[in-house]
Formats: structure tokens, C-alpha cells, sequence
């Protein structure tokens, strides 16, 4: 394996085979967030390589170790946003995925009534920073972690030379 110095896609960091290398940008640690208006409360959830992670899956399964899903670490609920972040790069090297890999993104409003507003999601990957607004449904009454697939609002593709597409 040989390490050079890569402008096109890293600035001054030194990285290991360029083959790789977008996928390494920042740790190859992907950022998505989810934001929204007061007062409404939304239950997010993201999915990677099959397991979800969001506050419904945390406060089922307890905030121990063993229950974050691989490669994701979820910073919580605070002030109107949810931040998830998805080691893609790690993932990838250690042969979870090839090719190109989804990421389903999902969102209901935890509410009884009204229509509330939208939600932006924002996607920081390799230097690159996408947003899509959404639209979640409303999911009266209680939720669960398995819930989640029922309230998709997009997708991240990543492929593997580090670029990736938000819809």
C-alpha cells in the first residue's frame, strides 16, 4: 500500500491508496441531520446496512454500547435536531459494503393533530454538503423502532469512490 498526498479530493491530508481515498476524507465519518421548527417533536430514524439508529431504537434497546448499531453513533435529540453519524469509509474497508451502499432516511411527527412544517435534512460527506426538504407523515400515539421503515422521506447512495447522491 502506498500513501501520497491527494489535492483533488482532500486538500493537504494525507491519505492511504487513492483507490479509496473520498472515502477516507474527514475519517470517512458522514454526517446527517435532521432539523426542524418548534414546537413539534419528530422521531427520526436512519438506516445503515440493515440496523436503524434513532431515539425510538436507543430508548428500547438502553444507550449502552452494545446496543448502537455498527459504524453509526447517533449525538441525540437537542433544540430541534437529530445528528447521526455513519462511518461509510470505516464500513467499507472492513468489506460491510462494495460498490455502492443506501442509507434510508425516515421521519414522522410525533403529534395528535395539525399539519406541521417540513424538515431539512443535511447530508456532510468528504467536504461535500447536500440538503433535501421533506415532508414526513404524522404518526399519533406511541412508536417503536421498528416503525421507522413505515415513514421513509429519502435515500442516501454512496458509491465507492466517495461520492454520493441525497434524495
Amino acid at each position: 500500500m502506498t500513501t501520497g498526498l491527494l489535492t483533488d479530493c482532500a486538500g493537504t491530508k494525507l491519505l492511504t491508496d487513492c483507490y479509496e481515498s473520498r472515502l477516507l476524507v474527514d475519517d470517512g465519518v458522514m454526517s446527517v441531520t435532521y432539523t426542524w421548527a418548534a414546537p413539534y417533536e419528530v422521531e427520526t430514524g436512519t438506516t445503515f446496512l440493515t440496523k436503524t439508529i434513532g431515539y425510538w431504537c436507543q430508548a428500547e434497546l438502553g444507550e449502552s454500547a452494545g446496543s448502537i448499531p455498527p459504524y453509526m453513533d447517533w449525538d441525540g435529540y437537542t433544540d430541534y435536531i437529530d445528528k447521526v453519524c455513519i462511518k461509510v469509509g470505516e464500513a467499507f474497508q472492513d468489506g460491510a459494503w462494495t460498490e455502492s451502499t443506501t442509507i434510508t432516511l425516515a421521519a414522522a411527527w410525533y403529534v395528535t393533530a395539525s399539519s406541521p412544517s417540513s424538515v431539512t435534512v443535511t447530508v456532510t460527506y468528504g467536504g461535500v454538503t447536500q440538503s433535501v426538504v421533506v415532508y414526513p407523515g404524522i404518526k399519533p400515539g406511541g412508536f417503536s423502532c421498528t416503525l421507522y421503515s413505515s415513514y421513509p422521506v429519502g435515500t442516501i447512495t454512496v458509491l465507492e469512490d466517495g461520492t454520493f447522491t441525497l434524495v
